[in-house]
């Protein structure tokens, strides 16, 4: 493994010349994930405000209907994330298409799977107390990043592999991702402008710091 330095200065170098195609698919797939939740939340009862009287009871059925198309949804955009920002760590141009569909394509039913098992599994963790769910979430750090790896591997099984992988790991990458809080906070300054290239960055050098823990080039 390498320095956590390594891993930042060669993630900003390969962002370059690709920030605008980085951008315009993360906002693309954002504002798929915004219609979909929002039209579900117009599903959900209206309360009178500071009551439980019910002004409108709304149609639960829809709205569940649509929380589960935004959860496969999200498993699909993490999949898609996952292996864009690994064609970046290889210094290749995002292109829309192979990326937008990348999940729907790939993956049909493991990503959404791995999307709602790994947020299961977080959510207990969590329940028990807010750090085991984060040190938990460090385990599970190389899950989607191994679906795209591996077709033939399922969501518990990219999991169970993640938590072998990240053993001894977990606290280097923590580091990683803290070192890039200072930019997170700077870009609050630029109205989150600056956050554009700071996410990209740390994304690549994260995607990286995988390649490292996993072995391949």
């Amino acid at each position: 493994m390498k320095k956590n330095s390594e891993y930042r200065t060669e993630g900003r170098a390969l962002t370059k010349g690709k920030i605008l195609n980085i951008f315009l698919i993360g906002l693309v797939f954002s504002t798929l994930i915004g219609i979909v939740t929002g039209i579900g939340g117009s599903y959900n009862p209206v309360f009178e405000e500071g009551t439980l009287n019910v002004i409108n009871p709304g149609n639960p059925a829809l709205a569940q209907l649509f929380n589960l198309i935004a959860v496969a949804l999200g498993g699909y955009v993490t999949y898609s994330h996952t292996k864009m920002f690994i064609g970046v760590s290889k210094n290749e141009k995002p292109e829309f298409e192979p990326i937008l569909t990348a999940g729907i394509k790939e993956q049909p039913v493991n990503a959404p799977l791995l999307s709602v098992i790994s947020g299961f599994f977080l959510g207990l963790w969590t329940l028990l107390f807010v750090i085991p769910g984060i040190v938990k979430s460090y385990s599970y750090a190389m899950s989607s990043y191994l679906l795209v790896n591996e077709k033939t591997l399922g969501p518990v099984d990219a999991i169970t592999k993640s938590r072998q992988l990240m053993n001894g790991k977990k606290m280097q990458l923590f580091m990683l991702d803290l070192g890039y809080l200072g930019w997170y906070l700077l870009s609050l300054f630029t109205f989150g402008i600056l956050a554009i290239w700071v996410s990209a960055w740390h994304q690549t050098a994260r995607t990286l710091f995988f390649k490292d823990a996993y072995n391949v080039k």
